[in-house]
């Protein structure tokens, strides 16, 4: 009888011990995803730090022409280009030129929303003119609002294409 309680006794614990194994390896597996979903989520944050292809670019210069729109002013990007970085291998810069005509207040808005895009935007050169005509009837009428004209020039971070 004491042997058959100690057998018995035995297997329990092994049983025991098993389930404790299991539920561990539950844990850790429970963990190790969070953390996978985690990092994804943060890898997708990254990604959309920057630009990628070339649709994405094309996103980017929509995007850039839509805030135009929202600030009722006209937005024409020219000569974009790639600046490759030989010292990176992941990643490169996309530069363009971007024209905005508009009131002083609506360009000063516009450029307002371009730098607080969440993306690694540098805005290298902005030069503002006023459209003189528009100046002269200012200052014979005085009710209307003169147009100005900014050039900016600016880089985005572009991901290196994957091979």
């Amino acid at each position: 009888m004491f042997l058959l309680i100690k057998f018995k006794n035995e297997k329990t614990m092994a049983a025991l011990a098993d389930i404790e194994l299991q539920t561990e390896k539950v844990k850790r597996l429970s963990t190790a995803k969070r953390i996978v979903e985690r990092a994804e989520a943060e890898a997708e944050k990254l990604n959309s730090f920057g630009v990628g292809g070339v649709d994405s670019q094309v996103n980017f210069i929509a995007f850039l022409e839509s805030l135009g729109e929202e600030k009722k002013i006209d937005v024409e990007v020219k000569n974009p280009w790639i600046e490759k970085r030989e010292s990176s291998k992941e990643k490169d810069y996309f530069q363009m030129e971007v024209i905005a005509i508009g009131t002083w207040n609506n360009l000063m808005n516009y450029y307002f929303l371009v730098e607080e895009v969440p993306m690694d935007i540098t805005i290298n050169r902005v030069r503002f003119k006023v459209n003189e005509k528009s100046l002269e009837e200012y200052l014979k009428v005085a009710t209307t609002t003169p147009q100005w004209q900014a050039n900016m020039e600016l880089k985005v971070l572009k991901f290196k294409d994957k091979k």
